[in-house]
This record gives C-alpha cells, sequence and structure tokens, in this order.
C-alpha cells in the first residue's frame, strides 16, 4: 500500500538492497505519518526476506485491531507499557478544561464584540439623522414616501454592512487558523500524530450573518421611520434658525 506519490514505484532501496515491489492499493494519506508526505507500507517479514536484513529497519509502533472498534481493553491490557489510544488521546483534545476554557472566552470576546459592533452602529444611525434631518424634511416636503426613504437609507448603508460582514467572517476566520490549533493543543507537549484540522460550519457562520444583517436592516428601518415622521415645516423653520 503506498500514497499517491509512490503509486507508480517498481522498486525501492533498503540498506544497499533493491527490493521490487507490486503496489496493491493507494490511500491518500497514511496513518502516522504527515499529510503529503510519500509512505510506503509493507510487510517486515517479506521485505526481510528479499535482502533487506541489514536495513536497520526498527520497529517503532505496533498496530492493534480491535473487535467492535472498542479499543478500551486494549488499552487496559497494555496500561503498563507506553500506548498512544487514538480514541482517548482525541477524547482528551476535545474536553481538555485548558482548552474549553480558551474557547469559552473566545466565545465570550465574540458576543461582546458583536454587541459593541451592533451599538455602534445604532449609535452612528442616530447621530447621522440628527444631522441629517433638514435633508429629509426638504424630501418629505417633495412628496418622499416613507417606502423611498427606506430604500435610500438601505442603499446608503448597504455598503457599509456588506464591507463589514464580509471583513468580519474573514477576519474570524484568519483569526481561527491562527488560534483555534492551538488552543486545542493547549497543555500538550506533542501532538501524539494527530493533526489539527480547522473546520469553519459555513452553514451557522452564514445563519449568523443573515441575523446581523436582519438586525441592521431593522436600525435602518426604524431610523426611516423616525426621519419620517418628523414634521417637515417644523424642521425646515428650524434649520432657518440655526
Amino acid at each position: 500500500m503506498v500514497t499517491p506519490g509512490l503509486a507508480d514505484t517498481t522498486r525501492i532501496t533498503a540498506g544497499t538492497a533493491a527490493i521490487p515491489i507490486r503496489v496493491v492499493g493507494v490511500v491518500t494519506a497514511m496513518p502516522g505519518t504527515p499529510e503529503g508526505t510519500p509512505a510506503l507500507l509493507a510487510d517486515l517479514a517479506a521485505l526481510r526476506g528479499q535482502g533487506a536484513q541489514g536495513a536497520g529497519w526498527p520497529v517503532t509502533e505496533w498496530w492493534l485491531a480491535a473487535d467492535g472498534n472498542d479499543t478500551t481493553p486494549a488499552a487496559t491490557a497494555l496500561a503498563r507499557r507506553d500506548v498512544v489510544d487514538v480514541a482517548t488521546l482525541t477524547a482528551g483534545y476535545r474536553d481538555d478544561p485548558t482548552a474549553a476554557g480558551l474557547q469559552g472566552a473566545l466565545l465570550l470576546g465574540f458576543a461582546a464584540a458583536l454587541a459593541f459592533a451592533v451599538l455602534g452602529f445604532l449609535v452612528n444611525a442616530a447621530v447621522s439623522a440628527r444631522e441629517r434631518r433638514g435633508e429629509f424634511a426638504v424630501l418629505g416636503a417633495l412628496g418622499v414616501s416613507f417606502r423611498q426613504t427606506l430604500g435610500l437609507l438601505a442603499a446608503e448603508q448597504s455598503f457599509v454592512i456588506g464591507l463589514s460582514l464580509a471583513g468580519g467572517v474573514a477576519l474570524a476566520v484568519a483569526v481561527s487558523a491562527a488560534v483555534v490549533p492551538p488552543m486545542v493543543t493547549a497543555g500538550y507537549a506533542t501532538g501524539g500524530g494527530l493533526p489539527v484540522l480547522l473546520h469553519v460550519p459555513w452553514l451557522q457562520v452564514a445563519a449568523l450573518a443573515v441575523a446581523v444583517l436582519a438586525v441592521l436592516l431593522v436600525i435602518v428601518a426604524g431610523l426611516a421611520r423616525s426621519l419620517h415622521r418628523r414634521e417637515p415645516a417644523a424642521a425646515l423653520r428650524s434649520g432657518e434658525a440655526s
């Protein structure tokens, strides 16, 4: 069994011996080796029988089969030896309290950032409405309807909202790629041969972006309603007085 990089290999060199091989299967990656590294799985006795006795290959690990994918009895029987149980190691990484605490802190920071972002957008909208009430009073006096006012504000804010959401998602993915893998392996000197894969739940990210978009559009609608309800004559007289 070989990885794709060795699919056309017909002969390998072991020590000083050139051994012919026949590839019986190709796998994407070999357990225990980094992804993308060429690797070969062969029977050690057969290799030695073909003249690889002097290769000096030490046995560094053993692979054991377990009935029903339950590794608990085997791990218990080998508890006195240096054994790495992949299932136990994975569960330890997932349930490690240090990593869970760091992930909880990151989640709280995200919630706080989201709340401040919405609050900042609300304050900016309120200040903008106060500064531009004269403009919208003129539009109201000319007969502009509420839907037209809402469409104008939505068109103005769509660029800011879209750019903010796109930039926020990109920044979140970049921060996750840099922060999440060290969090998962926090407190461990080695990864035990298990690579950390970053999985982005795009459906949940899209749902969250839609929810934030809905909240911001509600703020824009409230701003449009507030501007449309103002009496145009009073707003225009106030502008002339100032």
